[in-house]
């Protein structure tokens, strides 16, 4: 399997609305010269979406003498052979392909893009091999992926850094002086070699020279945590703006923030970073990366549905819930999940989707046997491959309002009493309809905690029979009467 050494690799991607697909894929085998990896506004042909293609590999300062980019036995390299002064632009290349063409203006080139798009991506696979070698100093960040925006540079100008708004979520790897490397969610990282938060990194470490297989995970669905089944076999949540990253099917690092959340990802940039020989004094940074097998896919098929809604509320038959979709793919079906304590959930029903729709669609499921208090409910999304996510949880508060078959209504010459149990005391709004529906009288009463009685004037209605109604807290009752 190839290898790639990048010291900085960005790549551009727009967002799929198909199934999941590979956005972008190179193994470079098909070249032994970096220009047949390269294609832009310049070269015949031009850059295009499909293309699996660079816009852009070569040095940050074209006359730095310490770093280069080859390929090199069927991989990318990038090598650094050591101190050049305290010019960090003489530290670093770049391997980019990218919707930005790399001037100051920052104008757009639409067949830089990896698919089509918007909308764009919401849950990301990425897959490469790397091996990390030729170091014997500690250089924290030394290599740094970023999945971002269309602001970020094919140069990497501006570095990759924290402050720059173009960034979602950031990978970075730490080389240490003992020969061994580590991956870590990057926190402060500028060209002063200040270090990451140690909470951030990895507690596995790899030896200098050893290839591993690198798979990320990145969430920015903007609503909700989505399901995957990770390298390791095993299924995953992820909540929004976070992500996973496995080593060699080992998750070595869970959860971590996105730098900048719910932006439109449209570029991915692996930076390989210079250090400051003016600040650390460090007599070298020598270092090679490689790269290799390198498969960027954009997993909307874990995402079949678009939730656009998801509530409930307490009525006389128990808890209405209903939720909206705005479209549907491979839609098997919803799984009603319930728990007391907001953790331990089970299922309570299942409710048939549509399969596939491009239009709105309404559900509706009725618990009719909720718990006393507050009830937790989401629900399981679960596609026709069995793959499911997940909804965002929420609360839904029952209170028997209404005791069944409590009311009774008893008409006594020009009076009707309407007699009811109410599990909680409130405002109460009591009906008399005639039998095809129409009110023809009606009252709003303060209701107490247990047995209420009220009596209602119907001296202006004819003999026949009728119905009595309470509402409450929309919860009702009806029971017919004579007068």
């Amino acid at each position: 399997m190839n290898r790639l050494l990048l010291t900085s690799l960005l790549f551009v991607l727009m967002g799929t609305n198909s199934k999941a697909q590979t956005a972008f894929t190179q193994n470079f085998s098909s070249g032994t010269d970096i220009s047949d990896y390269i294609r832009n506004t310049t070269t015949s042909p031009e850059i295009a979406i499909g293309d699996n293609m660079f816009f852009y590999i070569g040095k940050r300062a074209p006359g730095s003498t310490v770093v280069s980019t080859t390929i090199n036995n069927g991989k990318l390299r990038f090598a650094r052979t050591g101190a050049a002064g305290a010019n960090a632009n003489h530290y670093m290349a770049t391997a980019a392909r990218t919707v930005h063409d790399g001037t100051n203006s920052g104008v757009q080139v639409p067949g830089g893009a990896l698919t089509d798009g918007p909308p764009y991506p919401k849950l990301l696979k990425v897959s490469f091999e790397v091996t990390v070698a030729d170091f014997d100093q500690d250089m924290p960040n030394v290599f740094v992926f970023s999945f971002g925006g269309a602001g970020l540079h094919p140069l990497g100008n501006s570095d990759i850094s924290k402050t720059n708004g173009a960034n979602h979520s950031v990978l970075g790897i730490s080389a240490f002086a003992d020969g061994k490397f580590k991956f870590n969610r990057p926190v402060a990282w500028d060209d002063d070699g200040s270090g990451d938060d140690p909470d951030n990194l990895s507690s596995k470490s790899y030896n200098a020279g050893s290839t591993v297989n690198v798979t990320w995970y990145i969430n920015n669905s903007r609503t909700t945590y989505q399901n995957y089944t990770g390298p390791d076999g095993n299924t995953h949540s992820l909540d929004d703006n976070k992500y996973d990253v496995y080593v060699d099917n080992e998750l070595i690092l869970s959860g971590r923030t996105a730098t900048h959340g719910s932006i439109s990802i449209t570029s991915f940039v692996f930076v390989l970073r210079s250090v400051d020989l003016a600040t650390t004094g460090l007599p070298n940074n020598k270092v090679t990366v490689d790269l290799d097998n390198i498969v960027i896919e954009d997993m909307s098929s874990a995402l079949p549905i678009t939730l656009s809604y998801f509530k409930g509320k307490s009525t006389n038959g128990g808890n209405l819930l209903e939720w909206g979709t705005e479209s549907e793919s491979s839609n098997s079906h919803f799984n009603v999940l319930r728990s007391a304590d907001g953790n331990n959930f089970y299922q309570i029903g299942k409710i048939d989707g549509k399969g596939n729709s491009a239009t709105s669609s309404y559900y509706q499921f009725l618990d009719n046997n909720p718990n006393d208090g507050t009830n937790f409910y989401k629900l399981r999304q679960v596609d026709f491959s069995g793959k499911w996510t997940e909804s965002d949880v929420i609360r839904v508060n029952f209170v028997n309002s209404l005791e069944s078959n409590s009311l009774n209504a008893v008409a006594n010459g020009n009076q009707v009493q309407i007699r009811f149990k109410a599990g909680v005391a409130g405002r109460a709004v009591i009906a008399i309809h005639d039998l095809s529906g129409r009110t023809i009288a009606k009252e709003t009463v303060n209701t107490i905690t247990g047995i209420n009685t009220f009596n209602i004037n119907v001296s202006n209605l004819p003999s026949g029979v009728y119905i009595g109604a309470v509402n409450l807290n929309d919860h009702s009752l009806k029971v017919k009467f004579r007068k």
